[in-house]
């Protein structure tokens, strides 16, 4: 590895570059949020089976973080989906509950 970025949360990505010991040639990898990768891939034809795959995933309370690298271009192609169970905690609907009796609107829950 050669260079890093971090996690920025308002890129909701990180991403490093990597040097193949092999051929020489360095390359990039992201990880982050689906729909943030999606923007920087040009291959549209993955977009729609890419959001299928994290809604699916989704409904059966699974995350999902994204991975993509460059290829010789320069031009981001993703590479796949990285998934983790992350379900809700045993309270969460019980602690929902009493925040609507005391009149608090629930947007997410994280």
């Amino acid at each position: 590895q050669t260079d890093f970025m971090p996690f920025d949360p308002i890129v909701k990505r990180t991403e490093g570059t990597v040097k193949d010991r092999k051929t020489g040639k360095s390359f990039k990898v992201t990880k982050g949020a689906p729909h943030v990768l999606l923007k920087l891939c040009k291959n549209t034809e993955i977009h729609h089976r890419c959001d299928k795959d994290v809604n699916a995933l989704g409904k059966r309370g699974i995350r999902a973080l994204a991975v993509a690298k460059t290829n010789e271009a320069g031009e981001w192609e993703m590479v796949g989906l990285l998934t983790f169970l992350d379900p809700p905690r045993h309270d969460t609907k019980e602690t929902i509950f009493r925040a609507l009796v005391y009149g608090v609107e629930v947007k997410m829950v994280t």
